[in-house]
């Protein structure tokens, strides 16, 4: 068990644990945890590497160009965003470059990989909220291989089983039990059907009171299912009352920092359960 690896999944806990109370307030969570959990994570990264194979003149660009890249994430930037990518992808492609064979390097490969897969994931919205890819990412960064507190035998970091990955499938699996909620409340108010898995049938008034995007509005006189959106959600509500619309359907805003908060610390007490398979 290495007390580094202690010390930090304690305090990457107490932080999610502070974002989740304030996403099930409020779903909304400041980016001072995102910001906190980034840059702790960076600093334990880069003095465990040190601690490993010493000073490098690698770890100065990877550092720099994981603290770029938390900066224009987490940090209002008007900086042109082409520029900053560009000095990014430099500051982690000149000293990868042919060290990719290196257990080390390739933990600081899988952050920029990460960062750049769970964009692509919230771009066609598989991520919805941008707190949840923002915890994604700085998680990617805090663990790019499980902790030394595991109990089953750690892996070369492989991409496809990173802890932040892992941590997400497990907050998934989690989440689903919701989805179990929801049939058995739909069924019991008569509705059914696969739409009866993830949204649910609600009185517009409650919905206009809850924590719920509609996924029904009124569009050119009728009644008609719309994409999810965040946009203007009282002037939807305002439509349905007045085309006197009793109940619509609805997807529940999931305070997802939860389950991704207690999927961290499952994978970090468990390690990859895939391990003892490959």
């Amino acid at each position: 068990m290495d007390p580094m690896d202690v010390l930090l999944l304690v305090a990457v806990l107490a932080i999610l644990i502070s974002a989740s109370i304030s996403d099930w307030r409020v779903r909304e969570v400041s980016d001072v945890h995102w910001q906190s959990i980034g840059f702790i994570g960076l600093a334990f990264l880069l003095a465990s590497s040190i601690i490993d194979a010493g000073l490098r003149w690698e770890f100065i660009p990877l550092a720099l160009g994981t603290s770029l890249m938390l900066l224009d994430l987490l940090v209002s930037s008007k900086l042109n965003q082409y520029l900053i990518y560009s000095t990014i992808a430099v500051l982690f492609i000149v000293p990868l470059l042919g060290n990719l064979d290196d257990p080390l390097m390739l933990e600081w490969a899988s952050i920029p990989l990460a960062f750049i897969l769970y964009c692509a994931m919230y771009y066609v919205r598989l991520i919805v909220g941008g707190a949840d890819l923002k915890c994604l990412v700085v998680l990617s960064i805090a663990f790019p291989t499980y902790p030394d507190i595991g109990f089953f035998e750690q892996m070369d970091p492989i991409l496809v089983f990173i802890p932040s990955l892992m941590i997400l499938f497990v907050a998934c699996v989690i989440t689903m039990f919701g989805a179990v909620h929801n049939v058995i409340c739909n069924l019991m108010n008569g509705y059914g059907g696969w739409g009866s898995l993830m949204n649910v049938k609600m009185d517009v008034s409650k919905a206009r009171r809850s924590f719920v995007w509609p996924l029904e509005d009124i569009v050119d006189g009728e009644l008609k299912r719309i994409r999810l959106t965040n946009d203007n959600l009282d002037d939807i509500y305002d439509r349905l009352i007045d085309a006197k619309v009793d109940s619509v359907w609805v997807t529940k805003m999931i305070p997802f920092i939860i389950p991704l908060t207690v999927a961290t610390f499952i994978v970090a007490i468990l390690g990859n359960p895939f391990g003892f398979i490959l």
